[in-house]
């Protein structure tokens, strides 16, 4: 139940850093053009973002327009 509330809590900031940082190392890299391959850098790319918004929840910074 506490998941949901993580990952919405700024979730507009994840949404541009997501645009503005989908080509780097941490979230993106190259893979052979397998369905497979690219399969694992979207997951890899979800997770990475899921561990960020946790980490800004549970150090309580909220941004918001």
């Amino acid at each position: 139940m506490l998941c949901r509330y993580v990952e919405g809590m700024n979730s507009i900031v994840i949404y541009v850093c997501h645009e503005v940082f989908s080509e780097y190392f941490p979230v993106h890299f190259h893979v052979a053009n397998t369905h497979a391959a690219q399969l694992a850098v979207d997951i890899w790319g979800t997770v990475f973002w899921l561990g960020v918004a946790g980490c800004l929840y549970y150090n309580s910074v909220f941004i918001a327009i």
